[in-house]
């Protein structure tokens, strides 16, 4: 995809017409486009991927470091990630190492995945790494030799030269049927890959350092917990099948790796803790844009979203003064793909820039009626009013719907202390309006 940055206008953006473009949220930014990125950490209560880093960095020869990252849509983890990525591929401290970033929604149908189908396209992607060099070595060899033949029990033609093959079955996974029906075939056999693939991975480390000086190998893997939740039965869902049950058992594979994991399961720590022997789980907060438990702004976050849109657009242009931007930025919840869809909501609206006040209204009503339809008779709507009034999840509301809440970004995680609020998209509802208790009543504990 093309960067950003590169797309024909200049940045920051001036005119309406470029405004859709730049202020697309579901765009990470990488390469060039990280001069776009700002540091919002100090909004954030430190910089937790700056942490990662360090521990890799850090870490003696022989262990290897695994993290679990999460965060609520929009809170810009792809973008963190890319930065981490490029940050380690420079030599600091003596050190650099060679980082494969595999994002899923570029190999894998994130609609139902599972262990055998996520080590095969993660394989077949080390392969296509011209860094890594995999076809020149045996185990690589062999373990794409068992794929391909696996692939063939179901009925594809991967005939041909070997060494084209494993690259062009790549496609075929991104086929929600066909990964059903290669774990068919391949799943007796995934343990035995996985440790197949810890010795390759002990190879392709030696050839790094012998070779081409690289440290060591870290690999990411992103928007996995872009696959859709559903339940399975048994009081279970798909997402505690896979990063409960199934990736646990490539914890031990000797590389540095980091995987992105739902925000819905970063509540349940002690199932994380008991699944992962060693891996670290951290969550990318919002941006606290107010004070916990006030209606009071928080300035650091305010500031620092401020800043976020000037990257991108021509504040005094856009915008026809700082009320506008300010509502915008309240508006958000600190989502920072929030803040975007408002912006280029109301500008595509308005047909022309500046937006004021008004606009910006007419914006977060748009979104605010899709929370409406999400929440209208739902049973947590009068827990929402004690979430909002002490930045605690009382203890009545059960984990199935703290899972609900987080996921659809109706209750926002903050940091500092951990704290929770409610989107304001959700305040703005008739179904949250509607269901406030008494002002005298006690709060939930």
């Amino acid at each position: 995809m093309q960067p950003l940055i590169e797309r024909g206008f200049r940045v920051p953006v001036q005119e309406a017409r470029f405004v859709p473009t730049i202020c697309d949220g579901n765009v990470a930014l990488e390469g060039p486009d990280q001069r776009l990125r700002v540091d919002l950490t100090a909004a954030r209560g430190g910089d937790r991927i700056a942490e990662i880093e360090r521990r890799i960095r850090w870490a003696p020869a022989g262990t290897y470091e695994k993290h679990l990252v999460t965060g609520h849509t929009g809170s810009g983890k792809s973008t963190e990630l890319h930065r981490f990525a490029e940050e380690l591929q420079k030599e600091k401290e003596g050190r650099s190492f060679h980082v494969v970033f595999f994002d899923i929604k570029k190999h894998l149908d994130p609609s139902d995945i599972q262990l055998p189908d996520l080590v095969a396209a993660l394989f077949i992607a080390l392969w296509r790494d011209d860094v890594l060099r995999l076809p020149r070595m045996a185990t690589a060899k062999h373990i794409g030799q068992s794929i391909l033949s696996w692939v063939q029990a179901i009925g594809v033609d991967a005939s041909g030269d070997f060494g084209k093959a494993i690259p062009l079955l790549g496609p075929l996974f991104k086929s929600a049927e066909f990964q059903r029906r290669f774990r068919e075939k391949s799943w007796d056999h995934t343990s035995r890959v996985i440790e197949q693939m810890g010795d390759l991975l002990q190879e392709v480390r030696n050839e790094l350092v012998h070779q081409q000086q690289i440290d060591d190998v870290v690999i990411v893997i992103d928007n996995l917990e872009k696959m859709l939740c559903r339940d399975i039965g048994g009081g279970r869902t798909n997402h505690d099948l896979l990063f409960l049950e199934q990736l646990p058992q490539i914890e031990g594979l000797p590389v540095h790796m980091i995987m992105t994991f739902p925000v819905s399961l970063h509540a349940g720590q002690v199932q994380l803790r008991a699944a992962y022997a060693k891996a670290r789980a951290i969550q990318i907060p919002m941006v606290r844009v107010r004070a916990r438990g006030t209606h009071e702004d928080d300035p650091v976050g305010l500031a620092a979203l401020k800043e976020f849109l000037a990257k991108r657009l021509d504040l005094k242009i856009v915008f026809r003064d700082d009320s506008a931007i300010d509502g915008a930025i309240r508006a958000s919840g600190g989502c920072v793909r929030d803040l975007l869809r408002i912006v280029e909501s109301a500008v595509v609206e308005r047909g022309s820039v500046p937006i004021d006040e008004g606009d910006v209204r007419r914006a977060v009503g748009l979104c605010v009626a899709d929370f409406e339809r999400a929440l209208q008779g739902h049973t947590v709507l009068p827990h929402l009013h004690a979430i909002e009034r002490t930045g605690s999840i009382p203890a009545p509301i059960s984990a199935v719907q703290r899972q609900w809440l987080l996921l659809n970004l109706i209750v926002l995680e903050y940091n500092g202390e951990t704290w929770y609020d409610v989107h304001p998209f959700a305040r703005g509802t008739r179904a949250y309006r509607e269901s406030a208790p008494p002002r005298d009543a006690p709060l939930e504990p």
